[in-house]
Parts: C-alpha cells; sequence; structure tokens
C-alpha cells in the first residue's frame, strides 16, 4: 500500500489496496491469454496482501502500538482482493479458458487443479447469460475503519491536558468546625468522606438557606486534593471550593378527581309521557 496508515477519532483508517494483477503476478495473470485460476485463489492473495499490511503497520511505531486485530485486516484485505479479481474472472476471454481438463494454476503460474464439468456447466452459463445492465453499486468509503476495543491505550498526541474537578451534592446542614480560614465541614459519600474548608461568606450563605427555605441543595464543587486514610475510611480533600445553593420547590400533589353522584333513579311520574 502506498498511502499511509492513519488514527482517526473513528479508529484505524486502511487505505484502498491497488494491485496491478499483471505487474505483481506475471506467471499467474494474463488479460490477453488467460489461464484458469486455483480454487480459493482469492484467500491465497489475501493472506499476501494482509501480511504486506502488517509491514506498513510495523513501519509507523504510533500504529504499532495499538490493539490491532488480525482478522479485521483479513476482512479488509478480502474485501479489496474480490473487487480486484472480479473483473478478471467475469470477462468472457476467461470463461471461454474454462474447459473440461485444463490446468488451474496459483500466484506462481504453477499447476493446481483442474476444472471438471461443473466448472465447464458454469462458464457456459455465463457465456449464455445476456449482458446485464450495470447495477448500481452501493458506494464503498474510500478507506476501511478498524474499530478499536475500548481498552485501546492512547498515545500522547490523543491526549491534552485539563484539570480535574468534583462536585458533591447535598441536603442537610453539616456541623462546621471553625478553623483558621474559614469553616471546615465534611459530607459522607458512599465511597469517600469529602472535606472542604468553606470561606465565612459562604458558610454563612449556607446557613441562610437552611434557616429561610424548608427545603434547599447545595452543590459544592472544587478541585481533586489529599486522599489519605481515616478510622472513618478514605478521605479526600476539596481545595478551592465553590458553592451553590438552591431552594427546592415541593411537588405540588395532584387533586383526586370527584367522586361521580350516584344517579337517581326515575319515577314514575318522570317517566310518564306529557299528553
Amino acid at each position: 500500500m502506498n498511502d499511509k496508515i492513519i488514527m482517526t477519532e473513528e479508529g484505524i483508517k486502511l487505505p484502498p489496496i491497488a494491485i496491478d494483477l499483471v505487474a505483481d503476478y506475471p506467471q499467474c495473470f494474463n488479460w490477453d491469454c488467460p489461464r484458469p485460476l486455483k480454487i480459493g485463489i482469492r484467500f491465497d492473495l489475501t493472506r499476501r496482501m494482509a501480511t504486506d499490511i502488517l509491514t506498513d503497520i510495523a513501519a509507523q511505531p504510533e500504529v504499532q502500538q495499538l490493539p490491532i486485530r488480525i482478522k479485521d485486516i483479513r476482512k479488509y484485505a478480502y474485501f479489496w482482493v474480490g473487487k480486484i479479481l472480479l473483473p478478471y474472472c467475469k470477462r468472457p476471454e476467461y470463461l471461454k479458458c474454462l474447459q473440461l481438463g485444463a490446468t488451474r494454476i496459483d500466484l506462481e503460474g504453477q499447476p493446481a487443479g483442474t476444472v471438471n464439468e461443473q466448472d465447464v456447466r458454469y462458464a457456459q452459463e455465463m457465456l449464455a447469460s445476456p449482458v446485464e445492465p450495470p447495477r448500481p453499486t452501493t458506494p464503498h468509503p474510500s478507506h476501511f475503519v478498524v474499530t478499536l476495543p475500548n481498552h485501546t491505550l492512547l498515545a500522547a498526541e490523543n491526549i491534552v491536558s485539563g484539570r480535574l474537578e468534583l462536585t458533591v451534592k447535598f441536603s442537610q446542614l453539616p456541623e462546621a468546625v471553625r478553623v483558621k480560614s474559614g469553616f471546615k465541614i465534611g459530607i459522607q459519600t458512599d465511597n469517600l468522606l469529602i472535606t472542604a474548608t468553606l470561606p465565612t461568606r459562604a458558610w454563612n450563605r449556607l446557613q441562610k438557606a437552611n434557616n429561610e427555605w424548608p427545603l434547599w441543595m447545595a452543590a459544592l464543587s472544587g478541585q481533586y486534593g489529599s486522599q489519605v486514610k481515616t478510622a472513618l475510611g478514605p478521605m479526600l480533600v476539596l481545595e478551592k471550593p465553590a458553592l451553590q445553593v438552591f431552594e427546592k420547590k415541593p411537588k405540588a400533589k395532584k387533586q383526586a378527581a370527584p367522586a361521580a353522584q350516584p344517579s337517581t333513579p326515575a319515577t314514575a311520574d318522570q317517566t310518564r309521557p306529557n299528553r
């Protein structure tokens, strides 16, 4: 393959395979005087193409480290080999060379079986069938995408710098401890005990919400700090905390539909027609 193998967010993109049958395998292919091909020659050619692809992959260190499955490479090569062989094997010149007992050849031009009666009948049926107009073909992407598994390791070019933050929500006022830089609180989650030191203004805002709102929700965000083991379990210190407090409105209860009044049976006077 001449085109370079590239890595995208979709996976590994392999360029189309270009094979010059006559130039690459002159002992086997001849457009003017074709000879019967070995049964299964598509698989032989696929194996060679897959080997060439793996050689190209080995020459690219950034692709070599990826967990590429051999079966995906073979599937890709099998597809393109079929597209290349089909025009050669469907030509009248090739179908006419399928004579009973004729020797089939492999990629090196060596004998590999003979043409049997079933092969002859197939060739005659193909030659006798009317020429069909070209069918519209489904466009195939110019590149074959090999989807990588979820546990694929990332290369350096796949990674950007960022900042890890944590947000924890709570709806109960914790018992704060007055410290030098503010008020230290703790929030026990399913996995970690989160501690943070709130500035005085943030703590006052939290107290005000607790005093004025029957229902409220606080969201405390910050950067990951040190993590230590304590008697209460693992503890994480939330650095540079930012506090937001929201009032929660109670959900309005749906009013039950009024019960249907029982119908009063009609009296004899009500049912007697007027005269």
